[in-house]
């Protein structure tokens, strides 16, 4: 999301690399504050819910008010105004959320538009560059 890009990084867009996870059925109203397992509505708080509809790591995006964006690991749901994604390599999901984790005023600024109510502009979203560090000669993975 910076224009300044160090010596050996490179800029890479998201759009190539977002995958979709299906629009859940469940209405925010889904919420209970007994319930057993994180659920994500188009808010920063996470709220409680009786439905487990996921179980592998997922980026969520707030789509209406303002922005948010969470990383649940395991066991959760969320709302049918939460936009679920995942990311392909060279990209990590996590390098990808702590990227736009740190950039939520930018994307709450640029990201939302609208005069009411506004919403999250996916297009605006794929449009993002993040920079990804050099490769290490490392025998780990070369995924960030």
């Amino acid at each position: 999301m910076s224009e300044k890009v160090p010596a050996g990084w490179k800029l890479k867009s998201l759009r190539s690399h977002l995958q979709q996870l299906p629009k859940s059925k469940l209405p925010s109203g889904a919420s209970n504050p007994k319930g057993l397992f994180d659920f994500y509505v188009c808010s920063r708080e996470v709220q409680k819910s009786d439905y487990c509809e996921w179980l592998d790591p997922a980026i969520l995006f707030s789509t209406g008010g303002e922005a948010a964006v969470h990383f649940p690991q395991s066991k959760y749901a969320y709302s049918t105004d939460v936009w679920a994604t995942t990311f392909t390599d060279p990209f990590s999901d996590s390098y990808v959320y702590r990227v736009l984790e740190n950039s939520l005023e930018h994307l709450n600024y640029a990201g939302f538009q609208g005069s009411g109510i506004k919403h999250l502009d996916k297009e605006f979203l794929k449009r993002t560059t993040i920079c990804l560090p050099p490769p290490t000669n490392s025998a780990r993975s070369q995924t960030y």
